[in-house]
């Protein structure tokens, strides 16, 4: 038969597994013609731009330029010449980093002069480039300068980006890096948001509040926050003026990582988050955490319609004395679970992250912690599979060299701690890089 009388679903479901396989993606476009219309919306569905903003430096000749990469004057003819390519488009990433003047010579000096002529042209391509993609569902914009871009852009480039943001598909905007400012000018843009997910605020405490936008009435369904403390506990208690209208109470999601949360009973952070947790019990399908709270889950959640859940779990090296992370952790979630329970439990996945956990501190001592959890975890009839991350740092200095016992957790000490979960083969170990939040 030949490839191109093949039903649209079977390709589709094909080219679904080879989705992350670029290379694989064009060469079934090469062989089979036929699949080339659907090729092109996988090989397009990702789009990420960026741009290196050079400050502005103290000889007249030079101002502040935007250099973008090579490739996005042939991206401009590409969708010049063939504006289905920019359709199939659905995710967007655009990245901002800062770069510096250097004068090191003479023709360094004319170098960047030139540079800073030739960027002019951003003015140009990049509109076109974002007001052609029509059918953006997720937008993510990452900042890592100093002072908002947004605000300070030329209104061509500005007016372009309200114009993706304004995309009645558009549905998620993500900010893993940036200021409140843009944040909430971004916000202000977004009427058919449903998915809000706030990175790293760099936002300084002595801007005015009362000059940010107003946002307007806004009711997301999914939330993920991953900043530092101060903002944090802003964002949530909805402290911005700007942010009234903005209702965290329909959320189905809820991932929570609180910046640098090592130390477990921060009053602020638990309540906070326990209040969150409480407005949403009735909507709450997907949990995950960092912090560990004080009252048990089942009363803060519906057990009956919540389907998963990540815990992140920091050693005890990395916690307080008083409050030693694994300890608190594993007595939160045994009196949250008790065996047997008098409710239906319906979480169908759970994750949890152990973080530079350490063999004698974080697993032995708490044996027969881990071994009560075991078997919370096996009355769940509905939990497919547990899954254990091993989280290390890239250094070893996490680990105290005047102590002996500190070994890192491996593979096999997990499948120890949780033996029934291994016996019915439900178990999954993952070994990655622990993140630094």
């Amino acid at each position: 038969m030949a490839t191109i009388q093949l039903p649209a679903e079977i390709v589709c479901i094909v080219l679904e597994e080879l989705r992350d396989d670029e290379e694989a993606l064009r060469a079934c476009a090469v062989v089979c013609t036929g699949w080339t219309p659907i090729v092109q919306k996988y090989l397009w569905r990702k789009l990420e731009i960026t741009l290196h903003v050079r400050t502005k430096s103290h000889l007249p000749p030079f101002k502040p330029t935007v250099r973008i990469a090579p490739d996005i004057r042939p991206l401009y003819k590409a969708f010049k010449s063939s504006p289905h390519l920019a359709g199939n488009v659905k995710e967007l990433s655009v990245k901002i980093h800062g770069d510096y003047w250097r004068y090191t010579s003479l023709s360094t000096i004319i170098s960047n002069f030139i540079v800073s002529r030739i960027s002019r042209i951003w003015h140009r391509y990049l509109p076109f480039i974002l007001e052609s993609l029509i059918n953006v569902e997720r937008f993510s914009f990452t900042n890592y300068l100093l002072h908002p871009l947004l605000t300070t852009c030329p209104d061509t480039v500005r007016d372009a980006f309200i114009s993706v943001l304004r995309r009645p598909t558009l549905n998620t905007l993500s900010m893993p890096f940036g200021s409140a400012l843009e944040l909430f000018t971004m916000l202000c843009e977004c009427p058919h948001l449903s998915s809000l997910s706030v990175g790293m605020i760099t936002c300084r405490s002595h801007v005015d509040l009362s000059l940010y936008p107003r946002v307007p009435a806004l009711t997301p369904n999914s939330l993920l926050v991953s900043c530092g403390k101060f903002w944090y506990l802003r964002l949530l208690n909805r402290e911005f003026p700007s942010q009234s209208s903005i209702h965290f109470d329909n959320l189905h999601r809820i991932q929570i990582h609180v910046g640098m949360c090592y130390v477990v009973g921060d009053v602020s952070v638990v309540n906070t988050t326990e209040e969150v947790i409480r407005r949403n019990r009735a909507t709450l399908r997907h949990l995950a955490l960092n912090v560990c709270l004080s009252e048990p889950l089942t009363t803060l959640v519906d057990p009956t319609s919540l389907l998963s859940v990540d815990f992140q779990i920091h050693s005890t090296a990395r916690s307080s004395q008083e409050h030693p992370a694994p300890r608190s952790w594993l007595d939160w979630l045994i009196a949250s679970f008790p065996v047997p329970s008098t409710t239906e439990i319906s979480i169908e996945s759970c994750t949890l992250q152990l973080v530079q956990f350490c063999l004698f501190e974080d697993v032995r001592t708490f044996y027969e912690k881990w071994e009560a959890l075991d078997a919370i975890f096996t009355s769940w009839p509905r939990l497919g599979k547990l899954s254990v991350q091993i989280q290390r740092q890239p250094y070893r200095a996490v680990f105290s060299p005047e102590s002996d016992t500190r070994f890192p957790v491996t593979r096999v000490d997990v499948q120890d701690m949780f033996p029934r979960m291994m016996k019915e083969g439900r178990l999954v170990v993952v070994e990655t890089q622990a993140g630094s939040f």
